[in-house]
Order: C-alpha cells, then structure tokens, then sequence
C-alpha cells in the first residue's frame, strides 16, 4: 500500500499525498472514515474508469481527504473523458472551519491542471458549507441532480426539488 502514496506537496504546515487505489487495496492506509459496504461498492465501481485519492496530513494525522474520479464513468451523464469529479472530500470534525476544503480542492485542482476541461462535483443542497467551499475555489452551479441510492449515479435534473446540485469548474488548460 505504501507504494502507491506519493507526497505531491507541503503547504500551510500540512503534506499532501497522492493514493493509487487498487481492487484489493481501495483506499489505502490513510483513510480516515470507517470503510462501509457502500464506500467498497462506490469506490469499487469508480476503478473500472479510474480514481485517485488525495490525502492531507497533518503530522501523521490525515485531517482531509479528496477523491478524483475520470468524468468518463456512466455514472455521470453530465460528464466526459476530458473532465474530473470532485469528491467526496471530508475534513475531519477537528479541522473544519479553517478553509482545509478549499486549500485541498484548490491544490487537487492545479496538480491536475491540463489532465481536464471540467471539474465537476456533486454536493447535497442541505450541504451549505460544501457549496460555499466550492464557490470559492471558482465552482459555479451547473444544474439540479438526481442521485440514485447505493450506486450514486448523477442525473442532471430540471426539478428544483432534487435533494443535490451539480457544480462546475472551467479548466482553463
């Protein structure tokens, strides 16, 4: 496993790491979340077209995590070979409320920069404090969403009443 961790960059006193996953080995010895049985089916799904995860840490302490999947996935009918998804990305309850999101999403988004057209995530609409992070890394909403159970699979939707929103970031190459 330790392998497949990188460290890409330092920043604000924290490390970043870049994770490989693997089928036998999904999310590596830094994830910071119990590992449940919808986790191993999303994430197990998200292999067939490819994901990264990348780890912020603080010490030996992973404070932050961020997912990038290939926008070529069925699971996103928005999206394409030429363009990324964004999340899920956590801080852990101790760290929040100090911008970590952004400066995890921000970095993710320049080490990936010229691999992308589009940066697209998906985000709860209760979910005030994720829209806001994505706002401010220069997200901007896309469209409503249908997010099926299990599986998430991503809809653009025309109903306001969709329960999630779908934001968009240009990738300027």
């Amino acid at each position: 496993m330790i392998k497949r961790l990188e460290l890409l960059s330092e920043f604000d006193g924290f490390k970043l790491f870049k994770y490989k996953p693997t089928l036998l080995h999904m999310f590596g010895g830094l994830y910071p979340e119990p590992v449940t049985i919808r986790r191993i089916i999303r994430f197990g799904l998200a292999l067939k077209c490819g994901y990264e995860i990348f780890y912020l840490v603080d010490k030996d302490k992973t404070v932050a995590y961020c997912t990038v999947q290939s926008g070529r996935s069925k699971r996103f009918d928005y999206s394409n070979e030429r363009d990324i998804i964004i999340g899920p990305y956590v801080v852990i309850e101790e760290y929040r409320g100090q911008s970590i999101a952004s400066k995890l999403i921000k970095e993710v988004l320049k080490i990936k920069k010229g691999t992308y057209n589009y940066a697209f995530a998906y985000i709860k609409k209760e979910n005030v404090a994720s829209i806001k992070t994505c706002e401010k890394v220069g997200f901007e909403y896309y469209s409503d969403a249908v997010v099926t159970p299990l599986i998430c699979n991503v809809q653009k939707s025309e109903n306001n009443s969709c329960k999630h929103i779908i934001m968009k970031y240009e990738g300027k190459n």
